[in-house]
């Protein structure tokens, strides 16, 4: 069972992966990784210059000889990492449920169905196909909680300190606090809360849990130190808590606001993304439980849903739906045991093969057509406004950027020069990406494109110098040849310190005989302005 849905989730993984145009996080990720792959020993850190841990990164470098195209080699990192949730869930959820003592049956049919849930569901398999750190993440989050299942029952049993176990658990915090930062840390709090919540004729061995959790904490100290003390910058406090943009000073009410509020947004997520039967499959899993008393299991189900779905919701300033993605598989292992009482229910009254396929067209039919729909078309995926303003229709979203790109790959002709604006996302980073390794293209910045010509001042000797790449500390400026046509890409509208303003207009101030050569749009919301990325011909 659960290798079919291994082989049926690869390939909902692995279908039209390259169809999204690049979303300016998975641009930003990705250059850092091109970068990182160029000159490991020297870019080792380079994630530290967007306050992000390097682990993503580093394995975005490892996996970009995988396709020519590095959009497709890093989404693959997250299809291969998806693809390995689906046992990953099977083998935690069989960890939990064994943990707290339920019957074997039910507790495999539930590990079986929560597999099924993480291999279908579109939460998993939309986010599990762009390189960004979601489904990395995941992976290790399932991981960690059945990691902490074992660990709880192996103190609970045993007469000596399982340091393997514990050793293995503090490798996977390590690396998992390589790959995000604050909301990593409170896993910390699974196996020592699967210890509490053990029957009490079980709950032995506690100064085995404190030795095994300190042996954890000093295998993950040794992996996870060395990106505190190195070089650069940011500061030690932001890289342990990210940048302070994500979590401001508010007043106890407007944070609590903010995180009911974010809560809330969560719960959506849920219901649309993993689609409305797992939401009521885990009501019904939930009430089940609590009818037949099995508090120990209920009560922990619902602490490693908060561990995982609270810190991002108290501290995000703006908060996106795959911030709880992780919260999703306690939420699919309750499902999961929906489906195991159901199963029970059913099975009694007609066959087991009639009531299995009954079972799976009613839980993963949603899940199915969403899924056809979506990889059919990008466009097509059923998407909650936030999200689909980020990326369909959104200053973020790929389509306007690559167009772009393409375009500026047919005009070099001969050699040109582009300048892209100075600020991270698309269509910069987009541009660096898909241009990056063209010889005939040189890129550079603008300067403050707000005050300030697009083209850099002659010096002395009347020579123009174009910065070098930001990201690159030892790529020094050059100079601009003469007669080497220079063409520059802005976001229109275009954000200035009075507001949005058309970006050709606004720009030809200060740059006489500035020209639009092309203008390309994200696909347009009802009722909202486009969002373009012009291609403008500066000399």
């Amino acid at each position: 069972m659960v290798a079919a849905c291994v082989i049926l989730g690869a390939a909902a993984r692995l279908v039209a992966l390259r169809a999204l145009p690049v979303f300016g996080d998975e641009a930003l990720n990705l250059r850092m990784a091109v970068l990182a792959r160029s000159d490991p020993l020297a870019r080792l850190w380079i994630s530290l210059q967007e306050a992000q841990p390097p682990l993503h990164v580093w394995l975005l470098a490892f996996f970009l000889p995988a396709s020519p195209d590095p959009v497709r080699a890093g989404r693959l990192l997250s299809a291969v990492a998806g693809v390995l949730c689906i046992p990953a869930a099977a083998w935690t959820a069989r960890r939990t449920l064994a943990l707290f003592g339920q019957p074997e049956e039910p507790a495999r049919i539930a590990s079986w169905s929560a597999a099924a849930l993480v291999a279908f569901c579109p939460f998993f398999v939309f986010a599990e196909r762009l390189a960004r750190v979601d489904g990395l993440f995941l992976l290790e989050t399932i991981l960690a909680a059945g990691l902490s299942a074992a660990l709880a029952g192996r103190v609970a049993s045993g007469s000596r300190t399982p340091l393997g176990l514990a050793s293995a658990f503090g490798a996977l915090m390590g690396i998992t606090m390589l790959t995000r930062q604050a909301v990593s840390y409170p896993l910390w709090l699974l196996p020592p809360a699967a210890w509490v919540l053990l029957q009490r004729e079980r709950r032995r061995g506690a100064g085995r849990l404190v030795a095994a959790m300190a042996m954890g904490a000093v295998v993950a100290g040794a992996l996870w130190l060395p990106m505190l003390l190195a070089p650069g910058e940011p500061d030690t406090f932001t890289r342990i808590f990210h940048s302070s943009d994500y979590r401001p000073a508010m007043t106890p009410s407007d944070r609590l606001r903010m995180t009911l509020a974010n809560v809330r947004l969560a719960a959506h997520g849920f219901l649309v993304y993993l689609t409305p039967p797992v939401a009521v499959l885990a009501v019904l899993g939930i009430l089940d439980l609590a009818a037949a008393r099995r508090w120990r299991l209920l009560v922990y189900g619902m602490v490693w849903l908060a561990i995982l779905l609270a810190p991002p919701a108290a501290f995000a300033a703006r908060y996106f739906p795959r911030y709880a993605l992780p919260a999703a598989l306690p939420v699919c292992l309750l499902a999961g045991w929906g489906v195991a009482r159901l199963w029970a229910l059913v099975r009694q009254r007609v066959p087991a093969a009639v009531a299995a396929a009954g079972l799976a067209v009613a839980v993963l039919g949603p899940s199915a057509v969403d899924l056809v729909r979506g990889e059919r078309n990008w466009l097509d995926w059923r998407l909650l406004p936030i999200d689909r303003e980020q990326f369909v229709s959104g200053t973020a979203a790929g389509f306007a950027s690559e167009q772009a790109a393409a375009a500026l790959r047919r005009i070099a002709a001969e050699r040109i020069v582009v300048l892209t604006p100075g600020i991270s996302g698309n269509p910069t980073d987009a541009v660096w990406l898909l241009l990056g390794s063209d010889p005939r293209i040189r890129l550079s910045y603008t300067a403050d494109a707000l005050a300030e010509p697009l083209l850099p001042a002659a010096g002395v000797n009347g020579m123009r110098l174009l910065p070098g790449d930001s990201r690159d500390p030892r790529r020094r400026p050059e100079p601009l040849p003469e007669g080497v046509p220079v063409y520059a890409l802005a976001t229109d509208p275009l954000l200035t310190r009075s507001g949005w303003v058309g970006a050709v207009p606004f720009l030809a101030r200060l740059n006489p005989g500035l020209t639009e050569t092309a203008r390309f749009e994200n696909p347009q919301e009802p009722g909202l302005p486009a969002n373009a990325v012009v291609v403008l011909r500066v000399r």
